[in-house]
């Protein structure tokens, strides 16, 4: 089983990278807002009880998607200052894959920051419940960093300010021979 991790900061086009991915790959999508609706269904967001049931729904379905050998792309948003829990996730993502000899692959994709802005008010990203406003943008990645890369795993690094989705797939793709 290959895990695909495409992560980055939000509106940087991870969720549509994925599904041109998936097109030239039939690998499955798992995107990050499929457990962040879930858990707010019933937790507001950003609660413990948030955090805590978000955090074992994707690390479950990972594990599954790698004990059932099916192929997979995941999205994330990484947040470097919060260390502790975003690399501890990203630890158990990996290990849990490990377990079931399946192979995770990084993929930290990124735009400058007036792209970003202008791509959060996409409507595309309606349908998925996901941050609209770029007021709210702005204030979230002037207090959280969302621009440094994980640490400990090998990086493939996109920066797709100008390169549009497909191409950004066909890269993945060439680079993990998938």
């Amino acid at each position: 089983m290959k895990l695909i991790v495409i992560y980055g900061p939000p509106a940087t086009g991870k969720l549509t990278v994925a599904q041109k991915l998936a097109e030239l790959t039939n690998f499955k999508i798992f995107h990050n807002h499929l457990t962040v609706d879930l858990a707010t269904s019933v937790f507001d967001f950003g609660t413990p009880g948030f955090n805590h049931i978000k955090t074992k729904f994707r690390l479950d379905m990972i594990e599954a998607a790698a004990k059932y050998k099916t192929n997979t792309i995941t999205t994330f948003c990484y947040a470097h200052h919060e260390k502790k829990e975003n690399q501890q996730f990203v630890k158990n993502m990996i290990k849990r894959v490990k377990k079931h000899k399946g192979q995770v692959y990084f993929v930290y994709l990124f735009c400058d920051i007036k792209t970003m802005l202008e791509r959060v008010e996409n409507k595309s990203r309606q349908q998925y419940g996901k941050l609209q406003s770029s007021i709210k943008l702005q204030n979230i990645i002037k207090d959280l960093d969302y621009f440094t890369p994980i640490p400990f795993v090998d990086n493939f690094i996109i920066d797709n300010t100008n390169l549009p989705a497909l191409n950004a797939a066909k890269k993945i793709e060439e680079k993990f021979k998938i």
